[in-house]
C-alpha cells in the first residue's frame, strides 16, 4: 500500500506492523523459523539502525544453534489458531507458545 504524505503531516507508525507486511513476507503472521528470506526491521535500518546489531544477530544466532542441537525435535504444540497474540503499539508476539522438546 502506498500513500502520498504531504508536507507538514504528521506520520505515526506502529512498530509491531513493520515485519508483517504481506507484500515483503509470505504469510507474515504465521510462525516459521526456517523462513529464509527475512529483511525485516527489528534493528532498524540505515542511519537508525541498532548499534547492538553486530552484537546481536551473532549472540542470536548461538543461542539458537544451541536451542536445536539440544532439542533438535523442539516444535510448537499449538494450532496456529489458537496462538494467543499481544498486539501492542511497539511489541507484538504470542502471549504463550507451547512447545515439546523430546
Amino acid at each position: 500500500m502506498r500513500h502520498r504524505i504531504a508536507g507538514g503531516q504528521t506520520v505515526l507508525f506502529c512498530l509491531a506492523s513493520a515485519n508483517h507486511d504481506d507484500e515483503r513476507f509470505t504469510a507474515p503472521d504465521r510462525i516459521d523459523f526456517a523462513r529464509t528470506t527475512n529483511p525485516h526491521l527489528a534493528l532498524g535500518h540505515g542511519v537508525r539502525a541498532c548499534v547492538g546489531t553486530g552484537l546481536v544477530r551473532p549472540v542470536t544466532a548461538a543461542v539458537l544453534a544451541q536451542i536445536y542441537t539440544r532439542w533438535p525435535k523442539l516444535r510448537i504444540l499449538a494450532e496456529e489458531q489458537n496462538i494467543n497474540w499481544r498486539s501492542g503499539f511497539r511489541h507484538r508476539g504470542p502471549l504463550a507458545l507451547p512447545v515439546a522438546v523430546d
